[in-house]
C-alpha cells in the first residue's frame, strides 16, 4: 500500500482530480466522496439537511428499499454528520433531527431490526454525546433531550436520558425532572404516564435522589389491590442494594409476601446477597433451600452447605429423595439430581415407577439414562426405558427411525435374558405379543427385525 500510495502521488494532482471526476460518474460513492471532499462547511451542512429530508419512507410502504443499503445509506449519513459537522449548536440539531426520523426509518425498513435500532441506541448517540459534551448552552442539551425522549415509540431514544449525568450539572437534571413530573401529571394516558416516570427514574438514580426513585417507581403501576406489587419492591430494594444502603433493601423484601411466583430467581438472588452482607445466615440458609428445592443441582446443594455445613449433606439428600419419589411424574432434572448424588436405587424405583410416562421425555437424555442404568446392572430399569423409546417411534410411525427401533428391540431381547424379577412389568413375551398386535402392519420395522427373533406364535 505503500508502494502504491507513492505511485499514486507521482501522478500529480491534475491526473488524480480527472480520475476522480470519471470515476463520479458512474459511481454514487465515488460521487459522494468527491463532494465530500470539495464542499465548504456550510455545503456540508445543506446537504445533510436534504439527506434527513430525504429520509421519508412513504413512498416505500408497499414495496420497501433493500434493507441493507438503506442500513447503510444511515451509517454514512451519521459518519458525515460527526465529520464535517464542526460546530456543537448545528451538530446537537442535526442528531436531534435523525433521532425523528426513526417513526419512517423503523416503520418501514425491512432489515433486521437489531442493526437499526443499534444505530440510534449506539451510533446516533455517540455523536449525540460528543456535540453534548462541547456544547457550553446545557440548557439547549437538556431541553433537546426532553424533546426527543418525551415520545419514545420505538425505544430508541431513552439512552439520551439514561446519561445525561455525563453531559449536564445536576442543577440541570433537577429542572428536567420537575418537568417531566408536570407532564405526568397532566397525562391521561396511562402508557405514555408510565414512559415518563420511567425517564424520571433514570434521572433520580443519576442524582441519588432514592427517595424520588422510591416514589415514582409505586406511581408506575407499582401497587395492586393498595399493596406494593413484587416487581416495584424488588426494583426498588435492587436499587438500594446497589447504592449500598442493605437494610432499606432488605425492608422492602420483606414486602413481598411468602410464596410469591413472580420474578422469583431474581427475588432469591437478591435475598441471597442482602443476606450475606448483613450476616444473616439464618435467613441466607433459608432462601438457598428454597433455591435448592426449585433447582436441585449439585451447584445448589453445594452453596447450601457452604452455609448449613457439610455434615448435613446426607440428611438433606435423603429428604429431597423422598421428596422425589413422592411426585408421581417424571422430571428430567430429577433423575439429573438422582444420577449425580448416587442414587442409583432411588433411580431405579424411579424409573420403573413412571415408566407410562417414558414415552413422552427427551430422547437423548432417555438413552442416556437407559445405558446408564445398563451400566449399572439394573437392567429392569434399563428395559422399561428402551420399551418406551421403541414404542415412541412405532406409534409416531417415523420409519427413518424405524432401524433405531429395531435396535431397541434387539436389545430389549438381549436384556430378557438376565432379568430374573420383573415386579409389575409385563413380561418381555407379554411386551413383545403387545407390539406385534398394535404395529404388527408396520412391515418396514420387522423386515428390518429378524424374524427368526420373534416367539414362534407370531412367525
Amino acid at each position: 500500500m505503500k508502494d502504491r500510495k507513492r505511485d499514486l502521488i507521482a501522478l500529480g494532482a491534475e491526473t488524480l482530480a480527472e480520475t476522480l471526476l470519471k470515476l463520479a460518474e458512474r459511481s454514487e460513492e465515488a460521487a459522494r466522496a468527491v463532494e465530500c471532499l470539495t464542499a465548504a462547511p456550510e455545503e456540508h451542512v445543506l446537504r445533510i439537511k436534504k439527506e434527513l429530508a430525504r429520509l421519508d419512507w412513504s413512498d416505500y410502504e408497499d414495496s420497501p428499499r433493500d434493507s441493507w443499503s438503506y442500513v447503510e445509506e444511515l451509517e454514512q449519513l451519521l459518519r458525515d454528520l460527526e465529520n464535517h459537522v464542526t460546530d456543537p449548536f448545528e451538530g446537537l440539531d442535526l442528531v436531534a433531527t435523525f433521532y425523528e426520523t426513526d417513526r419512517k426509518t423503523l416503520g418501514y425498513c425491512d432489515a433486521p431490526d437489531d442493526y437499526v435500532i443499534e444505530l440510534f441506541r449506539l451510533e446516533a448517540q455517540a455523536v449525540f454525546e460528543d456535540y453534548a459534551t462541547r456544547c457550553p448552552d446545557k440548557e439547549k442539551v437538556a431541553e433537546l433531550i426532553l424533546r426527543l425522549c418525551r415520545v419514545d415509540r420505538y425505544g430508541v431514544r431513552d439512552a439520551l436520558i439514561d446519561f445525561a449525568e455525563d453531559w449536564l450539572p445536576e442543577s440541570m437534571i433537577d429542572t428536567m425532572i420537575a418537568k417531566l413530573q408536570k407532564w405526568a401529571d397532566g397525562e391521561k394516558d396511562e402508557h405514555q404516564k408510565y414512559h415518563l416516570l420511567t425517564l424520571v427514574q433514570s434521572l433520580a438514580l443519576q442524582i441519588d435522589d432514592l427517595q424520588l426513585y422510591e416514589r415514582t417507581r409505586l406511581a408506575s403501576f407499582g401497587y395492586t389491590d393498595g399493596k406494593a406489587k413484587a416487581a416495584a419492591c424488588i426494583d426498588i430494594a435492587r436499587v438500594y442494594l446497589v447504592k449500598g444502603d442493605v437494610r432499606t433493601a432488605a425492608a422492602w423484601l420483606r414486602k413481598i409476601p411468602e410464596g410469591e411466583t413472580s420474578m422469583v430467581g431474581e427475588l432469591e438472588r437478591l435475598w441471597i446477597e442482602v443476606s450475606r452482607k448483613l450476616g444473616d445466615e439464618t435467613k441466607l440458609a433459608e432462601v438457598l433451600y428454597r433455591k435448592f428445592q426449585s433447582h436441585r443441582t449439585l451447584e445448589a446443594l453445594q452453596e447450601l452447605l457452604d452455609v448449613v455445613g457439610q455434615g448435613e449433606r446426607e440428611k438433606l439428600v435423603t429428604n429431597e429423595v423422598a421428596l422425589i419419589l413422592e411426585n408421581p411424574h417424571f422430571w428430567c432434572s430429577d433423575v439429573a439430581f438422582l444420577r449425580s448424588t448416587g442414587q442409583v436405587d432411588a433411580l431405579e424405583f424411579y424409573t420403573i415407577d413412571r415408566a407410562k410416562e417414558l414415552e413422552h421425555a427427551n430422547y437423548e437424555y432417555l438413552l442416556s439414562l437407559a445405558e446408564f442404568l445398563e451400566r449399572e446392572e439394573r437392567l429392569l430399569a434399563s428395559t422399561v426405558i428402551y420399551r418406551g423409546l421403541l414404542t415412541s417411534i412405532l406409534r409416531c410411525g417415523r420409519t427413518k427411525s424405524y432401524s433405531y427401533g429395531v435396535g431397541y428391540l434387539k436389545k430389549l431381547d438381549e436384556l430378557s435374558v438376565s432379568i430374573t424379577d420383573w415386579k409389575h412389568i409385563r413380561h418381555h413375551t407379554g411386551f413383545v405379543d403387545e407390539l406385534f398386535r398394535d404395529h404388527g402392519r408396520k412391515r418396514t420395522f420387522w423386515s428390518k427385525y429378524d424374524t427368526k427373533r420373534l416367539p414362534l406364535h407370531l412367525k
